[in-house]
């Protein structure tokens, strides 16, 4: 998952970037160090989304954000993440339910943060 927020100042491009993979974080890191001298600050962060989110402050807001949702039902998450799920849709307001997928309150996270105008765009299998 990867957020990104084009700075007012100097057209720098920051990006916020989580991945549950420890590899694939690695790798996003070392791919994101070089593009550095291009402008771009990226931060990839190895950890769970739903984990992840509930330290972002609540005012933070992304212009574009880009994701691959995961497509797991709820009855197969763990307690934690159940509970994480739980608080998202709280979080925004929106009345939980144990029919729901993984998908949902990720999208429902990454919508939550999105800036007025912002975009997204997330993965999905058609």
């Amino acid at each position: 998952m990867a957020m990104s927020k084009r700075g007012s100042k100097n057209g720098f491009v920051s990006v916020d970037a989580v991945e549950l993979i420890e590899d694939q974080a690695k790798m996003a890191k070392l791919k994101a160090d070089r593009l550095a001298s291009e402008g771009l600050r990226a931060e990839v962060h190895w950890d769970d989304f739903f984990s992840w989110i509930q330290d972002v402050s609540p005012d933070k807001t992304w212009d574009a954000v880009l994701g691959n949702p995961p497509y797991i039902r709820y009855q197969y998450f763990d307690r934690e993440r159940r509970f994480l799920a739980q608080e998202i849709f709280r979080k925004a307001n929106v009345k939980f339910t144990m029919l729901t997928n993984a998908w949902v309150p990720f999208v429902l996270a990454c919508v939550t943060h999105l800036a007025p105008g912002g975009r997204i765009a997330m993965c999905g299998s058609f």
